[in-house]
């Protein structure tokens, strides 16, 4: 085989010459190598070589002909270059600013950009033309990659999405540095701890994706990237399926391998499967194959199906045995035995499910378990018949063990989820086990309603729990009876005969509890930041931590009551920074670890106990001496690929009696939002920005920009938007939280809500220019921006103390004095003045329910008008001053009022039904300079209906003693 990785530039002039016709090649070639001889013989010979065999297909990852290995380097960082694509450096797609060529294929090209709306880097693969003006394929194209953008695991490659502008189509690609596999195996085969490591994070990741029901198709070690030490991302995951035409999986005949078949990607010949190659139909056994082939090539440092052709490497891969005796001595048995079955031809006897593999290289590192240690297979069986199924299937199975071999089997099978209904996550945790680990509860969407579903082991299907309609944060009783949730900002608990919902105490902002042996409940809120007590039946709130200046402490949240009853285990936020602690009885707080979301688990006795939490998105375990409150060995990584919110909350749970339950990563709906025109007829106009995680928005009074606060990943901020000229700018860049922006009256400044270097208001310019000024200080109450006085002096605000105790006040820089205008011991929120400066419309819940509210100002207690009569929420003035807008349960309701000396005002009339995203506290939403259209945050288009589970391990505990050694 030619060696053609001497010339740097070899690979795309090849993809060049492969895409041309059979007689315009050898013009090419001389005319692109006319300098260099050695280097038009080589491009020749190959050449000469892809038209006698299999064309396109790699023979072993040296090459890349148009439809094979380029596929690799779509998420490569490659040296960039000034040109050498149908892009410059500059050039943008949508908000991606082109800032480098990595190289082109016939597959498309490659670029580095710049997401200029989320700041980062990102590979952008631009498809060819001839694929991109074929409306089918384009069509299949984009619902193959939504399907693949939701596939969120750290272990794989991500997709962003698709940026289409100009008649040209792209798929925005996670760009990840560091080597590739390949690479690292140029100097031989790996050492045997770290080869089992990487495979061990490759067999997660793939298990993560299969569980989708997405494969690769194409796994080599040129599409695996080493991240760090010994982690990994696997690239183009799922590619080789979009990419392919609609007759992939026909026989493969000579004249399927010539350019014109663009677009077909039929694998890399040294680790394409048997059945890969006899072009029959393909399933995740193909994987399997090809990951045993990447294994056995780490071991070795050769491939397990060595050739110098495309049709040797071929022959071999059907006809003869992989080299086993070249494996090193030191192979443990459950990986050889692990590679035989991953590599056997016959596809029926292979390996049929990758999560078995992670099994044996537990093995490979701990001593035997008991018998119980193989009942995991029961796994695949609750993929293919379900979960209630599968729990049948797997006791059968116990009975017809030998009594006496087993005495805690750990179990793992999948808990599907019936056909429709989605798992909905967010800041607080979506799943629950019960003391006994015998029910499960979660968050999900069914039929367009949030609400929590319980599930017995024993049950096949779930049910909703009545009365728990936008309920989270599901937490168990000690006797497994009730039920506690928030239930849109009050704590309420459930029994689970059926009974209805009982109020327990306000919790704003949303909460995380732990239900105490003594039947008190201790919680945080958002708005509290602190660890409280409150009895289980409701009564005083009392505090039972304080913020650490000194550490830099913004939130204490996610307790878990510890098996002695006094000890509480919780997560402190010191912003960026995650730490797991301990509230012990005596008052005193102390870390315990780096990380965050820690779960105890009693294993032999208070001193062999074992603490899990999680770390870098992964589920980390350790010994913990709970006599000591301390940790007594080194940390291990446990579980990857469950759900997370923002590095903080991962969506797992453990019971008392040692089961587990998670929501594997890219499960959950994502929950994106998105921003609209609609005008007074109720038409929608798309502003031209992607769907995104928005929380709240602000317009500038001259119309023209969009302040938006954006969260993603542990972090919310500030983000300004021009529609026009189709630009995203960050506005604000601390680690803490940053929102509520608000325009001044001129369009220069956004005030916002922040914790940086202590709590308050802020307000920066728009252009990024300057410092950032504070407005207020607090060390109570959360201060939250709403709207400036006309003239652009005063800054109104709410003093949000509590759920039901929320003021409205005032702030005239620079002086930072703070003055109350509206209290009591009600909700007030959102004040706006009237353009003319006389006249405060805000919300207020005194009469039980939100209304709206119109006052004189600034002498706010000379009169009162209740605007609307069946609720009414965020209060927004016309520009002309002569309506009076806000929303209602059936949508935007308009008033004509009067604004001079004195108020008068109409009857409400609904202008058209909406519904935007938000809370009970009033959605968000502005009105254009003119009047005559409004800018509305509205919930994103809905996730792609695809079949979801959550995974469960029963008797988990076993596992982990053995993992940690706890007990020896």
């Amino acid at each position: 085989m030619t060696d053609l990785t001497k010339w740097p530039d070899a690979d795309a002039l090849l993809d060049r010459a492969l895409a041309l016709a059979a007689d315009e090649r050898d013009a090419f070639v001389a005319r692109v190598a006319v300098r260099d001889p050695a280097l038009a013989a080589a491009l020749r010979a190959v050449l000469a070589e892809a038209a006698s065999d299999d064309g396109f297909l790699d023979p072993g990852g040296a090459l890349s002909g148009p439809l094979g290995d380029e596929i690799e380097r779509s998420m490569i960082d490659g040296a960039d270059a000034e040109s050498g694509g149908v892009l410059s450096i500059g050039d943008r797609i949508e908000q991606y600013e082109i800032t480098g060529f990595i190289g082109r294929g016939g597959m498309g090209e490659v670029y580095r950009a710049r997401d200029l709306r989320l700041d980062r880097d990102v590979a952008l693969k631009l498809l060819p033309a001839q694929f991109a003006t074929d409306p089918g394929r384009v069509a299949r194209f984009h619902r193959e990659a939504r399907v693949l953008a939701a596939l969120s695991h750290p272990g794989i490659g991500a997709i962003h999405g698709i940026a289409a502008e100009h008649g040209i189509e792209a798929l925005v690609l996670e760009l990840v540095e560091g080597p590739t596999l390949a690479e690292r195996l140029e100097g031989g085969a790996l050492p045997l701890d770290e080869a089992l490591a990487i495979a061990r994070r490759l067999a997660v990741a793939i298990e993560a994706a299969h569980a989708r029901g997405i494969l690769h198709r194409d796994l080599k070690p040129a599409n695996i990237k080493i991240v760090g030490d010994d982690g990994v991302k696997i690239l183009d995951f799922g590619l080789a399926r979009i990419l392919e035409p609609a007759t992939a999986g026909a026989p493969i005949h000579a004249a399927d391998l010539s350019a014109q078949a663009a677009g077909v990607l039929l694998g890399t010949a040294a680790y394409m499967s048997p059945e890969q190659i006899r072009s029959a139909a393909v399933d995740e056994r193909a994987d399997i194959w090809a990951f045993g082939c990447v294994l056995f090539e780490m071991l070795t440092g050769t491939r397990a199906f060595p050739g110098s052709s495309t049709h040797e490497i071929l022959a071999l891969v059907i006809e003869r045995e992989p080299a086993f005796s070249l494996l090193p001595a030191a192979t443990p048995e459950p990986i050889r035995r692990l590679l035989r079955r991953s590599l056997e031809k016959n596809r029926d006897r292979r390996l049929g499910y990758i999560g078995d593999a992670i099994l044996d290289f537990d093995d490979a590192s701990t001593p035997p378990l008991t018998a119980a240690r193989t009942i995991p297979s029961s796994w695949k069986i609750a993929g293919t018949l379900g979960g209630g199924v599968a729990a049948g299937a797997l006791a059968a199975a116990l009975m017809l063990l030998p009594r006496g071999t087993v005495s805690h089997p750990v179990a793992r099978f999948m808990a599907p989820l019936p056909a429709g209904d989605q798992p909905v996550t967010g800041f607080q945790p979506m799943t629950a086990l019960s003391p006994d680990g015998q029910t499960l509860v979660y968050r999900a969407r069914r039929n367009g309603v949030v609400q929590l579903f319980r599930r017995a082991m024993r049950d096949l299907d779930p049910e909703p729990i009545a009365g728990t309609e936008n309920g989270t944060a599901p937490f168990f009783s000690p006797d497994g009876r009730w039920l506690g949730f928030d239930g849109d900002g009050v704590l309420k608990r459930v029994a689970l005969d059926g009974s209805a919902p009982v109020v327990i105490c306000p919790a704003p902002g949303g909460v995380t509890a732990a239900w105490m042996r003594d039947d008190t409940i201790v919680f945080a809120t958002n708005t509290s930041r602190v660890l409280q007590r409150v009895a289980a039946s409701g009564g005083p709130i009392v505090a039972l931590t304080s913020l650490d200046a000194g550490r830099g402490d913004t939130m204490h949240l996610l307790p878990q009551a510890l098996p002695d009853g006094r000890t509480i285990l919780f997560t402190i936020v010191s912003g960026s920074t995650r730490r797991v602690a301990l509230r012990l009885d005596s008052g005193e707080t102390r870390v315990v670890t780096e990380g965050t979301h820690g779960r105890y688990l009693e294993a032999d006795t208070a001193a062999n106990g074992l603490l899990v939490f999680s770390r870098e998105r992964s589920l980390w375990g350790v010994p913990f001496d709970l006599a000591r409150g301390a940790t007594s060995g080194a940390a291990v990584p446990l579980v990857e690929g469950i759900e997370d919110t923002d590095n903080t909350v991962l969506h797992y749970a453990v019971s008392a009696s040692g089961s587990m339950a998670y929501l594997p990563a890219g499960e959950a709906d994502t929950g994106l939002q998105r921003l609209v025109w609609i005008d007074r007829d109720g038409n929608e106009t798309a502003v031209a920005l992607e769907p995104g995680p928005y929380v709240r928005v602000s317009l500038s009074p001259d119309g023209k920009r969009i302040a938006l606060s954006i969260r993603e990943r542990g972090n919310t901020d500030i983000w300004i938007a021009d529609p026009e000229r189709h630009t995203m700018t960050r506005l604000t860049f601390d680690p803490t939280i940053e929102t509520m922006p608000t325009w001044s009256p001129d369009s220069r400044t956004v005030a916002f809500r922040s914790e940086r270097e202590g709590p308050g208001l802020f307000r920066r310019d728009a252009q990024g220019a300057g410092a950032i000024e504070r407005l207020t200080s607090t060390d109570g109450p959360i201060h939250s921006p709403y709207s400036w006085t006309p003239d652009g002096r005063t800054l109104l605000f709410a003093l949000f103390r509590s759920f039901r105790n929320q003021a409205i006040a005032s702030v005239t820089p620079p002086d930072r004095a703070v003055r109350v205008l509206l209290d009591g011991n009600f909700a007030q929120l959102d004040p706006q003045v009237s353009p003319n400066g006389k006249w405060l419309a805000y919300q207020s819940d005194e009469s039980g329910r939100f209304e709206v509210y119109v006052r004189p100002y600034p002498n706010v207690d000379r009169g009162r008008w209740q605007i609307s009569a069946g609720g009414g929420t965020s209060p927004r003035w016309s520009p002309d001053g002569r309506e009076l807008l806000y929303l209602d349960p059936s949508g935007l309701m308009t008033v004509p009022v009067t604004v001079g000396d004195n108020f008068s005002a109409g009857q409400p009339s609904r202008l058209f039904p909406v519904k935007p995203f938000g809370g009970r506290l009033g959605g968000d939403y502005e009105v254009s300079p003119n009047g005559r259209r409004f800018l509305f945050i509205l919930d994103g288009p809905p996730a792609a209906v695809r079949p979801a589970q959550v995974i469960v391990v029963q008797n988990w505990i076993e596992e982990l003693k053995e993992r940690l050694r706890i007990g020896r």
